[in-house]
């Protein structure tokens, strides 16, 4: 009798701890799954990533605009970028070119283009903003050494794993840059600005904030202040570059008359 009592017990037992492994394995399969749609657009942003990287790879990007031929339109009645209080250099003209064919020949618009050339220029000359001599430049280097190139690529963010040398290659950083930024779900808003029509101020903000993601950009390491004064100074840049009504042009009928 005892020994009944003793097996409907450890019957009961063992039913209890196969119930909590059944469950255990559901809250399992549940938590993977849920993980499994979380990291959706993040496995979707590395599958595009790695399919562009193997893309430019195996076709070396042009180094000056004597390169491969990139078609450049703004459509009907486009407005032509011409430079306007700054006149680039030679090396800040191939510069400006090399980041120009590698966002066309990765398929984003001209002025998407130009907002990447105002903000390079901006980030790598940004300690001379007077008359921006020193804009376009690929030696730079900021933060303590940690950011460097025309994008000023940090070795803690967009330039990890890259070595100084590769990220003062303008053609390799804008790869790279294209590569690692352009693909993320922060993109989106620069690229649903562009589809739209924007005007290219807001590209070139949009670009600033999503895409190189300085500090006085980042909510949490900044203020409204510094984050409106950010803005304005790297919009007074691309204006003195282009001139006004370049930023408040249609995003749809910018073109590159200098490519």
């Amino acid at each position: 009798m005892a020994r009944s009592r003793r097996a409907r017990a450890r019957r009961r037992e063992i039913m209890v701890v196969g119930s909590g492994l059944a469950l255990g394995a559901v809250a399992v399969y549940t938590l993977v799954a849920t993980r499994k749609r979380t990291l959706g657009p993040a496995a979707s942003a590395a599958a595009a990533a790695a399919a562009y990287v193997a893309n430019w790879r195996a076709q070396p990007a042009t180094t000056s605009s004597s390169g491969a031929s990139v078609p450049v339109s703004g459509g009907t009645g486009s407005f032509p970028l011409l430079w306007t209080t700054i006149t680039p250099n030679a090396r800040q003209m191939n510069n400006a070119r090399i980041i120009v064919h590698g966002f066309l020949r990765a398929g984003y618009s001209p002025a998407v283009a130009a907002a990447a050339v105002a903000n390079a220029w901006w980030e790598s000359g940004s300690a001379h903003p007077v008359d921006g001599a020193r804009g376009l430049n690929e030696r730079a280097i900021g933060d303590g050494g940690m950011s460097v190139g025309v994008y000023q690529m940090s070795s803690g963010g967009a330039g990890r794993g890259m070595t100084v040398e590769a990220r003062m290659d303008v053609a390799n950083a804008t790869h790279e840059m294209i590569a690692r930024e352009m693909v993320t779900p922060a993109a989106r808003h620069l690229l649903a600005a562009d589809a739209a029509g924007a005007s290219l101020d807001e590209l070139i903000y949009l670009f600033g904030r999503d895409i190189e993601r300085p500090l006085a950009f980042i909510p949490s390491r900044s203020t409204p202040a510094k984050h409106a004064e950010e803005r304005a100074k790297r919009a007074d840049m691309a204006r003195r570059l282009w001139g006004s009504a370049a930023m408040a042009t249609s995003s749809k009928r910018i073109s590159l008359p200098w490519v």
